[in-house]
């Protein structure tokens, strides 16, 4: 039997399935579809009432965001800008992420995607994603006959 070294790219994968099986629920909402070269770290949180979405977009202008919902997706674009080069500065090391970026996060059928909201501040998206009143718990009063 041999042993292949796990490559980052193997453990990416997996770690995408495990996000995968956790928010199956949301149908297709997992991690969300990546169709760039980089893409925004997302957190997605659930309550009674909201799905939240929180995109990580450090650096990033409110123009340079885009957020759109078409049929059963929700699509999360825009660009990270590289610095304008200066010849009296030498690059020692460059680590972060430029150019144009897209997340698509399929919706579960209970969110209401005419009240879908977003707002932007301090480097953080936050998308507002209501259920729809359907979808929302209800009581039930119980009837007893005496």
């Amino acid at each position: 039997m041999t042993l292949v070294p796990a490559t980052f790219a193997n453990v990416q994968s997996e770690i995408n399935r495990l996000f995968d099986t956790m928010f199956s629920r949301f149908g297709s909402m997992e991690a969300g579809e990546t169709l760039s070269d980089w893409a925004p770290r997302v957190d997605v949180v659930e309550d009674e009432n909201d799905v939240m979405i929180m995109a990580e977009l450090p650096g990033l202008k409110r123009e340079d965001i885009s957020v759109s919902v078409e049929q059963n997706s929700l699509a999360i674009s825009g660009t990270r800008k590289r610095p304008e080069d200066d010849p009296r500065r030498t690059w020692h090391r460059n680590e972060r992420m430029y150019g144009t970026f897209k997340r698509v996060f399929n919706l579960p059928t209970t969110i209401d995607p005419q009240k879908v909201s977003a707002d932007y501040r301090n480097g953080v998206l936050e998308i507002k994603l209501p259920k729809a009143e359907h979808a929302k718990p209800h009581v039930i009063s119980v009837r007893a006959e005496d």
